[in-house]
């Protein structure tokens, strides 16, 4: 009897802290985080369709985005009424050269190490220098995505960048920090 007790009170109190974190998150959303969807498959296999991740949007408050970094970026396109908001993996920075030739990214003249890739880059690109203040995104799903190679998109200015993604939090069987 005590122990079924003690069970009800431990399944209260973690239904209490859910809804507590919960509360927390909708509170802070939009100024210190903001939730996000993967859309498409142009992060697989990092990111998979559905999944919902937490974007810091603080994150680069004492610093700048950095090669590797996943982040959250507005995508204005000259047809779209609105931005789109998609995910993206910086690979350079404004003053870094980016080049795309027989399968393998470039920068700076070396070679980018990419082991979350699954399959060869197709096409070439480049080389060509990233401007001041912005940054060359792709996907990780590289023949599947929009993304700095294409004209619609291009260079991606620092202040379309909305914050940088940290944390797999939905489906719970996929559950992990990136």
């Amino acid at each position: 009897m005590e122990e079924a007790k003690r069970s009800e009170t431990v399944s209260d109190l973690r239904f209490f802290s859910i809804g507590i974190i919960l509360m927390l998150l909708l509170l802070v959303r939009g100024t210190v985080l903001d939730l996000s969807i993967v859309q498409d498959s142009s992060m697989e296999p990092t990111l998979k369709p559905e999944e919902h991740l937490i974007i810091n949007r603080l994150a680069y408050i004492s610093g700048k985005p950095q090669p590797g970094d996943l982040v959250s970026v507005i995508i204005t396109e000259p047809r779209a009424r609105y931005g789109i908001v998609t995910l993206k993996r910086i690979v350079a920075v404004g003053g870094q050269t980016v080049e795309i030739k027989n399968g393998r990214l470039y920068v700076d003249g070396k070679e980018f190490i990419e082991p979350y890739l699954i399959e060869q880059t197709v096409g070439e690109y480049g080389p060509k220098t990233v401007p001041p203040d912005h940054y060359f995104v792709l996907g990780d799903n590289r023949n599947y995505s929009m993304d700095s190679r294409s004209s619609e998109i291009g260079f991606v200015s620092s202040e379309a960048i909305r914050g940088k993604a940290f944390f797999v939090y939905w489906p719970l069987k996929s559950v992990r920090m990136l």
